[in-house]
């Protein structure tokens, strides 16, 4: 009886052994499968981290360049508001210009009519006088001759065509 005994706790022993051997490989597979499961995650952990850091730097970058932009775009306003200024300017320069010549212009056709006037009288008053020569006083704040104003209106065309070509560069 002993002996039988002794095969059935030696049959149990041997089944409880392989229990435990197959419970032992699962175990084995299961923390084999764990482990790279946690080194799957661990790289995407990684690439997050990476990913993460790239999408700052470009959101610093994209602040950034907002900022330099608007920078850009404020300087770009004032120097827009300061051209305006200089073209209104030179508008109103234009139109005192062309005021003064047309008055100019009337000035010397009224001359003209005057010194025509003035030879037609002299003509007929020609009897036995000696011949007069006729001087023209200076006046004492002289009118610009038409020559010095055509001189000054080409100077004067010169610049704006100079201001035109004149290149926008950001300063």
């Amino acid at each position: 009886m002993a002996l039988q005994e002794a095969t059935k706790s030696l049959d149990e022993m041997n089944r409880n052994a392989v229990i435990l051997s197959d419970e032992l490989e699962r175990a084995k597979s299961l923390i084999s499968c764990l482990e790279n499961e946690k080194e799957v995650l661990y790289k995407s952990l990684t690439e997050q981290r990476n990913a993460y850091k790239v999408a700052q730097e470009n959101m610093e970058d994209a602040h950034s360049l907002i900022m330099k932009l608007g920078k850009e775009r404020e300087n770009l306003e004032n120097r827009k508001k300061k051209l305006e200024e200089e073209l209104a300017s030179a508008k109103g320069e234009i139109l005192r210009l062309r005021s003064r010549i047309s008055s100019l212009k009337s000035q010397v056709e009224d001359n003209n009519n005057i010194e025509q006037v003035q030879r037609k009288d002299e003509s007929e008053s020609k009897v036995t006088v000696d011949a007069k020569k006729n001087f023209r006083r200076r006046k004492a704040n002289p009118q610009p001759s038409s020559r010095n104003i055509r001189r000054k209106w080409e100077s004067f065309l010169l610049f704006c065509s100079n201001y035109r070509n004149f290149e926008l560069s950001p300063t």
